[in-house]
């Protein structure tokens, strides 16, 4: 099976504003923090399948619409008991809209929800991943908050995970 995901991309200037302001936190042992090779992004639906027919990938292209996204924050989340390693991940939290909410109840719809691997109804939260971090304190230089607020229009693509990310259009 091979796994899919439509995820929200931003343009250039914001994807910089979210690796600087990733750069602020600082920490000892950290994977996956943003850096200058990042594509900053948020999964909206993963899933797999052996195959995507012409019909779904048809219907997937027609939802492929820019969308408003309003960033609210940062959570901090410990890592999931499945995530033997331990530590926390701290993201860039996305409000829930009524665009994101149907967007993502029509990709579900269209590609089965029985495929589907990651959180979605009730239990979507859209966001943008910062860093996964495994100290016990973060230590915060000269942040700038002015990005957490900040409305953009997100780009939503058909994508490939895996080596990095192939966007399709």
């Amino acid at each position: 099976m091979k796994e899919y995901s439509i995820s929200l991309i931003f343009d250039k200037d914001v994807e910089g504003e979210m690796i600087q302001f990733s750069q602020r936190f600082r920490f000892k042992h950290s994977k996956s923090q943003l850096n200058k090779g990042s594509k900053p992004h948020c999964t909206l639906v993963k899933w797999k399948t052996d195959y995507i027919t012409e019909k779904q990938l048809s219907r997937l292209k027609k939802l492929m619409k820019p969308i408003e996204v309003v960033f609210s924050g940062i959570t901090v989340l410990p890592a999931r008991e499945s995530e033997s390693d331990g530590g926390f991940w701290l993201e860039i939290s996305i409000l829930k809209s009524d665009e994101i909410i149907d967007m993502v109840e029509k990709i579900v719809s269209t590609i089965g929800e029985k495929n589907v691997i990651n959180p979605v109804g009730k239990l979507l939260r859209p966001h943008v991943t910062i860093s996964r971090s495994y100290d016990k304190s973060i230590t915060i230089k000269n942040l700038n908050p002015n990005l957490l607020r900040k409305k953009v229009i997100a780009k939503p693509t058909l994508g490939i995970p895996g080596k990095s990310f192939e966007f399709y259009v």
